[in-house]
Order: C-alpha cells, then sequence, then structure tokens
C-alpha cells in the first residue's frame, strides 16, 4: 500500500513540474483533499500503525529512537548527497567551482537533515514549473513530531487490555483538543509553526491509525465492513463532512494494507522501496523536465514511476535496510510477536 501511495505521489507532482497546473483538488465545505494529500495521509495512517505497534513491542525510548533514526535518516542522507554532488554539478546553470562553494549548496546539505525548510540549490532547477531541488521531503518533520509524540505520551500505553485501547483514544482526543485551543490562543508566530505541523491533519491520520493498531482485536476487518466504510467515505466527501473522512480513509487504509494476497507477498519479498520512491521522485521529475524528456504530464508520471521506483529498491537494498539490519544487531532486538511481524510486513 505505501508503494501505491509513492507513486500516487509522483502522479500529483506530475501535473506542477511538467506544466504548472494545480493537483486536482476536491473541495466541499470542510473537507478539502488532492491526490497528494490523500497518498501522504495514507503514509501517516501506516506509519501511525506500525510504529505504535513498534513502540507496544519494545517501549524503550532509546531503542524507539534508535530505530526511527535508523529508519530516515540514512536514506535521507545518501538522497541529499546524490542530488547535491551528482545531479546540482550536472544541472546547475552556474560554473562547476562557484556551484561547490555556493553558501547556499552547503545550507542544502547541512540544512535538511535538521529537517530545516531549505529547498534550492544555486542554479539548480531554476527554469522549470515547479520550485525547489525536492518537493516531498517537506512532511519529514511532521512525521518527527509524530514520533516525539509518541516519545512523550507513549509510556501512558505501556498496560495490556482494553485499558490500553481507552488510554490510547483519552490521548487522541486530549491531542485534537489541545490543539483547537492552540490554534485559538497562541500568537501568530507560533500560530504559523502549529499550522505547518498540522498540514492536512496528517498527525490526526498518524493518531487514527495508532488507534486502530491499538484496536486490531476489537476493530473487525472485513470485506463487508470495508466496503460500508468506503461507502461512508463517498458520502462524506460529496457533504463536506471532516471528522468522518479521517476514521473512515484510516480503516480502509489499514484493511488493505493488511490483506495477505500471494501477489502481495511476492511483492514484498522484494523489499520496501516506497521510502526510496518517495524522496527521490521529484529530484527524477525535475530531472526529466530540465532534459526535455517529458513533454505532458502522463508521460512524466510514467517515466518518473519507473526511474523512481530502481532508485527506491536500490535504496532499499544499499541503505535502509542495511541501517535497520545494523540498528536490530546493535540494539539485539528481541524476536517480533508473529501478529506482529505479518503486519508490518504486508503494509509494505
Amino acid at each position: 500500500m505505501r508503494i501505491v501511495a509513492a507513486l500516487i505521489v509522483i502522479f500529483a507532482h506530475s501535473f506542477a513540474v511538467a506544466a504548472g497546473l494545480p493537483d486536482p483538488t476536491w473541495h466541499v465545505r470542510g473537507v478539502t483533499i488532492n491526490f497528494g494529500s490523500a497518498a501522504v495521509s495514507t503514509f501517516f495512517v501506516i506509519s501511525g500503525y506500525l510504529v505504535v505497534a513498534s513502540w507496544i513491542r519494545d517501549p524503550s525510548p532509546i531503542r524507539f529512537t534508535v530505530r526511527r533514526v535508523a529508519r530516515l535518516w540514512p536514506g535521507l542522507l545518501v538522497m541529499l548527497l546524490v542530488t547535491t554532488w551528482i545531479l546540482g554539478p550536472a544541472v546547475t546553470s552556474l560554473p562547476p567551482a562557484r556551484y561547490l562553494t555556493d553558501p547556499g549548496t552547503v545550507r542544502y546539505l547541512l540544512g535538511n537533515p535538521l529537517l530545516l525548510p531549505v529547498w534550492d540549490l544555486p542554479g539548480v532547477f531554476k527554469t522549470g514549473f515547479a520550485p525547489g531541488v525536492n518537493g516531498s521531503i517537506w512532511t519529514l518533520p511532521i512525521e518527527v513530531a509524530a514520533y516525539a509524540s509518541l516519545l512523550v505520551f507513549g509510556p501512558l500505553l505501556v498496560t495490556s487490555g482494553r485499558r490500553r485501547l481507552t488510554v490510547g483514544v483519552a490521548l487522541a482526543t486530549g491531542v485534537v483538543a489541545a490543539t483547537l485551543v492552540a490554534r485559538a490562543a497562541l500568537p501568530a508566530a507560533m500560530l504559523d509553526g502549529l499550522q505547518y505541523l498540522l498540514h492536512q491533519g496528517f498527525l490526526l491520520f498518524f493518531l487514527v491509525g495508532g488507534l486502530l493498531y491499538l484496536g486490531r482485536h476489537r476493530v473487525p476487518m472485513s470485506w463487508a465492513l470495508f466496503t460500508v466504510a468506503m461507502i461512508g467515505l463517498v458520502v462524506a466527501l460529496a457533504t463536506g463532512l471532516g471528522p468522518p473522512v479521517f476514521v473512515l480513509l484510516s480503516y480502509g487504509v489499514i484493511f488493505l494494507s493488511t490483506r495477505r494476497a500471494a501477489g502481495l507477498r511476492r511483492i514484498t519479498r522484494l523489499g520496501d522501496p516506497s521510502y526510496g520512491i518517495y524522496i527521490y521522485s521529484y529530484p527524477i521529475q525535475q530531472l526529466l523536465v530540465h532534459l526535455r524528456i517529458a513533454p505532458t504530464w502522463w508521460i512524466l508520471f510514467i517515466e518518473a514511476s519507473l526511474a523512481s521506483i530502481v532508485l527506491g529498491y536500490l535504496s532499499w537494498h544499499l541503505v535502509e535496510h542495511r541501517a535497520l539490519g545494523f540498528a536490530r544487531r546493535a540494539l539485539r532486538r528481541p524476536v517480533a510477536d508473529p501478529l506482529v511481524r505479518q503486519e508490518a510486513a504486508s503494509a509494505a
């Protein structure tokens, strides 16, 4: 499911990168959603489900942090090095020496690992329709904020049975209530930062994904309920009812992610290229347009998808999988519960 979501992100970006067009958007009353936001929301639902599972399995703050760092940063760092030192010099409009010594190059390379909003490299992709070198990684600070929130509140979930789900619902309710109060009470400068973290409700999708994990033994996963949920989702979108969209879309994502069809098992055995697809796709799209070999948005989508899948698998096997393996060996992680292991594999 994450692979599908990553490809939908490429689809959403193709309109802007190829022709300067907006991502087609559905807007009715309190609901605004497009292909890009739906795809990223899918990532956050699955992330909430799996990351909460990881915390419940081993609620050690240090071990949890090491795993999260190993999952995000090695792939990100290699992508930034490739983008800055290989792609940048090849396409910049500046002389190579000037590009390499420009403060903007250093700022991009050092700022993005710290999740700072540094979008441009000197002279790179300045004549295209869409801004920036990588228009995907702006969501990573929101993901890390979700991890940090779980570190803070996760110890309250170290209980069992119905109490764990009750605590999870109470925490989620408290977070939503605190957010509403903050929006009304914070100064404008602080509110800007809060709005960034709350963009498109991605953190709320993370929360719902986590709750679906906590309630996995009480919330049935069946085709009948999935069908009802999808009908309800269509009705909610058509009538502009925001809250049901979060719940119904999240249920649909987890239901589909946890199906274990034979074809999906064969795909998951090849690895998980979704993160690599996500972080490499936008620079690839910019490069294809820069080289004038993607004349339309749909050609760009096809070309960028194929190239991103290849780089995604390379990133997984050469960087991400090895980093996770190193972290696992360093932590001497205990063997996962079979149910959790199956769910994690299926969600790819």
